[in-house]
């Protein structure tokens, strides 16, 4: 056998030593830190990146820094249809002579220990795999060396695995496109939120490869993807989902959302002037809560069967009804109008544990805008919406179909049911208020209007 032929037997037994990444992952491969972010664009090679950090990190051995074999969890979307995939990377860059004598990969499943799904590696570490769905309960239980997260989990499971390497104080690193699924929570952990004024709770650091040429080159020199075929690539995106895909920008959208519909197309542009002409209804929707972020407000504009969310209010933790009030007027100034100029208040009945029980809470917040305004008494009244059976279901199915017809705009500045729209698939608690609130603003119009449609469809 030649030199060359040596050679060649060597890297096929030995992916692992000659990973060539791309240039701008190398970073992400040479940093210390702790806790390390891999937020990038689609098909440039996150998960072999993650993959070869965990082989280094089970067998002891990287070529950019010093570490110590030692036994981690690999935390994936879920088992039955992310780990094979995961794996497939992992099996790409697998190291000879890695596995313990029980460890096999099976194609189309994975790597597997005696039926568990689990990497053993000749020494003894372990890799082992849990689910980012499911209960949280199990990923609170155990201590490991370090933790990768393919795509983000649950969020209470998000909180259960990272207290599992808080005793070893090990390192961890996370990896995703921002697509696909709600990372709000993660972004606020990360970097903390300007809008709620809380600061990260714990230091992160990013890595942003993009999807350009450049950022496509490898350590070598090699070009994995050419300008032609990143730009085939990126034609399929739609302006949507274009910054999450090209440029891992964070906010993208969530498979199953309730409000499939709505796109960049019902936005719109603040600077845009709203004439309320003859006939037309200007509205106040509310949605009570005791958390931040769980008071929210619209300001909604009915003119015929179009539908404009115009402002939004969302609530701090703790406030007060004045201080709703407060900021519900702030909201209308902000507009150019004034409470006289609302035809309709609409308020939910609230939850327990706000000042009153029931629906008597709309009437606290009457009292806290009588103060606010420095009169005797509220001069409006805030009504009750319909909450029959279905109508739930109902309202947001009418909102869809608004926004499917062109018939629901909302301005860029309501921040909240935008991100709402794009991630609530009726799971998400913390994603219900803002869709709540909105329907609240139009239910009685909306879901009238969706019946004569659909009456019109069926004669």
């Amino acid at each position: 056998m030649t030199d060359l032929e040596a050679d060649a037997a060597f890297c096929r037994r030995n992916p692992f030593y000659i990973y060539d990444p791309l240039v701008s992952l190398l970073s992400f491969h040479a940093s210390p830190h702790p806790r390390r972010l891999l937020r990038t664009a689609n098909k440039i090679g996150k998960t072999y990146a993650s993959a070869y950090e965990a082989w280094a990190h089970l067998i002891g051995r990287h070529r950019w820094r010093r570490i110590e074999a030692s036994s981690g969890w690999a935390m994936v979307a879920n088992i039955a249809q992310t780990y094979p995939i995961v794996c497939d990377a992992l099996r790409a860059l697998e190291p000879s002579d890695a596995l313990d004598a029980d460890t096999h990969y099976v194609i189309g499943k994975g790597y597997l220990t005696n039926g568990r799904h689990m990497i053993r590696s000749a020494a003894g570490h372990v890799l082992d795999f849990r689910s980012g769905e499911g209960s949280p309960l199990s990923a609170e239980s155990g201590s490991v060396g370090w933790l990768w997260i393919d795509e983000p989990p649950k969020a209470d499971r998000f909180g259960g695995a990272l207290s599992r390497v808080a005793v070893a104080q090990g390192p961890v690193w996370m990896d995703f496109t921002p697509i696909g699924r709600p990372t709000a929570a993660f972004r606020e952990h990360i970097e903390g939120s300007a809008e709620l004024g809380t600061p990260p709770r714990e230091e992160w650091i990013q890595f942003r490869p993009r999807l350009t040429e450049a950022d496509c080159t490898t350590e070598t020199g090699r070009v994995i993807r050419s300008a032609a075929s990143i730009a085939a690539q990126v034609a399929a995106y739609s302006p949507w989902e274009y910054e999450q895909r090209v440029n891992g920008e964070w906010e993208g959208v969530s498979l199953g959302r309730r409000l499939s519909a709505f796109s960049e197309a019902c936005y719109l542009d603040d600077e845009e002037e709203i004439r309320v002409g003859e006939g037309d209804e200007l509205r106040v929707g509310i949605d009570h809560g005791e958390g931040a972020g769980k008071e929210v407000a619209y300001l909604g504009l009915v003119s015929g069967r179009r539908y404009t969310l115009l402002g939004e209010y969302t609530g701090k933790a703790g406030a007060t009804p004045r201080e709703h009030a407060a900021g519900i007027l702030a909201m209308l100034r902000a507009r150019g109008l004034s409470v006289f100029d609302i035809a309709h208040w609409f308020g939910d009945v609230n939850s327990a544990g706000l000042i009153g029980a029931g629906s008597k809470y709309n009437s606290f917040v009457e009292y806290a805008f009588a103060d606010e305004l420095g009169l005797p008494s509220c001069p409006f009244v805030i009504e009750t919406p319909s909450k029959g059976k279905g109508s739930v279901t109902a309202g947001e199915a009418a909102i869809n179909h608004a926004c499917r017809e062109g018939r629901w705009r909302v301005a860029t500045s309501c921040g909240a049911f935008s991100h709402a729209a794009r991630h609530y698939t009726g799971k998400e608690k913390d994603l219900k208020d803002p869709i709540d609130a909105a329907r609240y603003t139009f239910a009685d119009r909306l879901l009238r209007d969706r019946e004569a449609s659909i009456r019109v469809i069926h004669r």
